[in-house]
């Protein structure tokens, strides 16, 4: 079974935090999603997940990719840092990131 609550999204400089809200348009708090999209891209074996072009505040597909790393203190506990946001027309073709 997976643990997910040994994983967890790097919230030193508040990156991720600042880009989901910036571009991602929802009622949902980030806090209560943070679970499920680390359980997702853990059962995945993927290093980002994707936000559909419906649901940002610019209408492109998003893409937020991570460096995962293991934390040393504690081997079973992997950190999630948001490396850069990615954005897709419609005909998926990378428009910019940033």
């Amino acid at each position: 079974m997976l643990e997910v609550h040994r994983k967890d999204f790097a919230f030193k400089d508040d990156k991720f935090i600042a880009m989901f809200h910036k571009y991602v348009n929802t009622d949902i708090p980030l806090f209560a999603l943070q679970k499920e999209l680390l359980y997702i891209m853990e059962t995945q074996k993927v290093n980002h997940f994707r936000v559909p072009a419906a649901l940002t505040k610019n209408n492109k597909e998003a893409v937020f990719y991570f460096d995962i790393t293991t934390l040393k203190e504690n081997i079973t506990f992997d950190v999630y840092r948001l490396r850069e946001v990615k954005f897709f027309d419609e005909e998926g073709n990378e428009v910019f990131s940033e």
